[in-house]
């Protein structure tokens, strides 16, 4: 078909899509917000990012597709199929099981952390209290744009409870390159100033070396992990949080 314009020929082709179904199987995958799924051609730039349930469907037209799947704890892998002139169900997906392994045991610690805005952290104070942990970092727009804002006026709108509970923002090392403790509190500073116009009112802490990220299997930011007072992770956000606390 070609669609005539005053400036130009315009050549457009009509072709059949195809149904692609997908699973995505591992052990406590409850969605796919751990895992990074890429769809791209083999041969050209990556054009969409798959998200939400662990099965589905997508329309493909003709041709030969990776899906590059980073998941928590592990290698990037690529998943390369062929769509053809039919619709095509691939073989389940396995992805590593990350931080879901750890909920209902206790997770790793949080060593070799650097405090960047309060006093020396020990985890010894968060013993018996209900703990949110925000995994971030300054270049994710939902971290900084909502994530932090709304984490925020929770911790200052329950003072009164802050006895039973603590947030800690947690910043990556590694994804956008390594960055020190006074790089972050630069970053950190600019934010608050550009931003939020006041300082974050819970303690932001840097994973020196990366190591808590990959022992805890963190492959996507924001990531939200709770622990009870019993020292046990559970799945959970600041809505389970506030649940807990009986602030609903």
């Amino acid at each position: 078909m070609v669609v005539s314009s005053d400036a130009q020929d315009i050549a457009v082709h009509l072709c059949a899509l195809w149904r692609v179904h997908y699973r995505f199987e591992g052990p406590g995958l409850a969605d796919l917000s751990q895992s990074r799924v890429m769809l791209k051609p083999v041969s050209g730039p990556m054009f969409s990012q798959i998200a939400g349930p662990t099965e589905g469907e997508i329309l493909l037209p003709p041709g030969k597709y990776t899906l590059a799947v980073s998941s928590p704890g592990a290698k990037q892998s690529d998943v390369v199929f062929d769509v053809v002139d039919h619709d095509v169900t691939l073989e389940p997906i396995l992805l590593a099981a990350g931080i879901a392994q750890f909920y209902g045991h206790a997770p790793p610690p949080l060593s070799d952390v650097a405090s960047v805005n309060t006093g020396a952290f020990s985890s010894a104070q968060l013993r018996g209290k209900w703990v949110l942990i925000y995994f971030w970092g300054y270049w994710c727009a939902p971290c900084v744009n909502e994530g932090l804002p709304k984490l925020a006026r929770f911790y200052d709108q329950n003072l009164s409870y802050r006895k039973r509970f603590e947030i800690l923002a947690v910043h990556e090392n590694g994804v956008a390159g390594r960055i020190t403790a006074e790089e972050l509190k630069e970053k950190l500073a600019s934010l608050e100033k550009q931003k939020y116009g006041r300082a974050l009112p819970f303690p932001v802490l840097l994973d020196r070396s990366g190591d808590i990220i990959r022992t805890w299997g963190i492959s996507a930011y924001p990531t939200t992990a709770i622990i009870n007072p019993q020292g046990i992770l559970i799945r959970g956000d600041l809505g389970t949080l506030a649940n807990q606390l009986d602030l609903r």
